[in-house]
């Protein structure tokens, strides 16, 4: 039967119904959801709920609101395990519940989740949400029993299996915090770092899928574009920034712009890693770029390319069979570092 989509798979087809890609021209704050990031972004629904019988409660981080998601009752805790979630939105919007089902899932399974509610631009540009995101991160493996209290010593952390999630703007994120933590030799580092939808590079122009010629064919399909990307960079940046010329972020934002060599450097000190990268997403070739520099360097790196999906559909469509499947691979990919490397 024809469709719109063919290359989508066939049940996220009716999803594409909704508007999209995200606009990102206008300020993320135009209450307009035809030109405002967050108001097309809530346009779409409200986010979804937890899962009946998880626990959340917020903590305050020197000012950064830290959502803490516990098990249900009734279910075996992981003891000793924290996977630190860092949610999606290009730096312009999201909040840690946007990932409910995510934690959920987490939550479900025996852990406990902190999701830092990291300050967005160009409200706050960079680095604000790097500090936040390191702020919480240091709260967390803190020995020290009075910093920022409740600290580890009150969720019951083991240091050694911490685990480190970041989607989207989260990826970002989640990789710079990976390699300062690596540069720095520090004491506490992820066991596992897991990137959905990785967005790892600030620019285009190297990468054939945000190119102009890779667009025109698959832009029905994109949820967050390559135009977007530049907008993201001149609200966290600055309009007048490299980044917003596709001429790089500073050096080490975005890990991939660091030269293979770097990845080599550090290989000793960094962590595993998983990827999961969509085969419609704008980001796709950098984050396979990325992978490839891992490879090199030596590090022990886990890779999943799920045809057929957008950027973020294990967030966009949760309840999907092929966003369930998918969380079930994070979940036997959280359990192989844990028990198998």
């Amino acid at each position: 039967m024809p469709t719109k989509w063919p290359l989508l798979l066939a049940e996220l087809r009716p999803y594409m119904e909704l508007s999209h890609p995200l606009p990102t021209s206008a300020h993320p704050a135009d209450p307009d959801p035809r030109r405002g990031a967050r108001a097309a972004f809530a346009a779409l629904g409200p986010s979804p709920s937890f899962s009946d019988g998880v626990k959340t409660e917020s903590v305050h981080v020197r000012g950064v609101r830290t959502l803490v998601v516990r098990p249900p009752e009734g279910v075996e805790i992981r003891e000793g395990i924290v996977i630190f979630v860092i949610h999606p939105g290009g730096f312009i919007f999201g909040e840690p519940e946007s990932e409910a089902p995510l934690l959920s899932t987490f939550a479900e399974e025996g852990y406990i989740c902190i999701s830092p509610d990291y300050r967005l631009a160009p409200e706050h540009p960079y680095p604000s949400a790097y500090d936040d995101v390191y702020t919480v991160w240091q709260w967390l493996v803190s020995d020290e029993p009075g910093y920022f209290y409740p600290s580890h010593l009150a969720l019951g952390v083991d240091l050694d299996r911490i685990i480190l999630f970041g989607t989207g703007a989260g990826s970002a994120l989640a990789t710079n915090l990976t390699f300062k933590l690596a540069s720095e030799n520090a004491a506490v580092r992820p066991r596992l770092v897991m990137l959905d939808s990785p967005h790892v590079d600030s620019r285009a122009a190297p990468f054939p899928s945000m190119s102009p010629e890779w667009t025109p064919a698959v832009k029905d399909y994109l949820w967050w574009s390559s135009a977007g990307c530049h907008n993201s960079n001149r609200y966290l940046f600055g309009e007048d920034s490299p980044a917003a010329q596709d001429a790089g972020a500073p050096e080490g934002v975005f890990v991939n712009e660091l030269p293979l060599l770097r990845f080599r450097e550090l290989a000793s000190s960094l962590p595993p890693f998983y990827l999961l990268i969509c085969e419609l997403d704008c980001f796709r070739d950098s984050a396979l770029e990325f992978a490839g520099k891992l490879f090199a360097a030596g590090v022990k790196t886990d890779m999943v390319v799920v045809a057929g999906t957008p950027h973020f559909f294990v967030g966009f469509f949760p309840y999907t069979d092929v966003a369930r499947e998918t969380k079930r691979g994070h979940l036997k990919a959280i359990d192989r570092s844990l028990y198998s490397y």
